[in-house]
């Protein structure tokens, strides 16, 4: 099953948890920025110099996975599921992640957050 790397909506407490509820998840970080949409959705733009961006790992069944990848694919921008490098446990691992296009602009009402943490930051 791909391990994916959530940081926003996903999150525990956060309106887009029921996809990932009930499955086990652990503390991980990726490098990068926290960006927030227009309508307060989240987006992560790696980048190995940037700050530890908090979230969790959760090993996801493909079909799971599917559905995942529409609601994270829809709406505010354009976000891509990508692998990226997670820090958990004092190791890095490969994790699937739904990020901003290296290289892209982003989308007009985006603005970059100081924070690292999104759950800390809708509360």
């Amino acid at each position: 099953m791909p391990t994916v790397f959530l940081y926003g909506t996903s999150l525990p407490g956060q309106p887009d948890h029921r996809w990932v509820l009930g499955l086990p998840t652990s503390a991980a970080t990726v490098r990068g920025a926290l960006w927030r949409g227009p309508r307060n959705r989240p987006m992560l733009v790696p980048d190995g110099a940037g700050k530890p961006i908090r979230g969790v790992l959760v090993e996801v069944e493909p079909d799971r996975l599917a559905v995942m990848d529409l609601v994270e694919t829809a709406g505010d921008g354009p976000l891509v599921r990508v692998t990226v490098r997670a820090s958990h446990n004092m190791r890095s691992v490969p994790a699937e992640a739904w990020v901003f296009p290296m290289g892209a602009r982003p989308p007009r009402g985006w603005r970059k957050l100081a924070t690292e943490d999104w759950a800390g930051f809708t509360r």
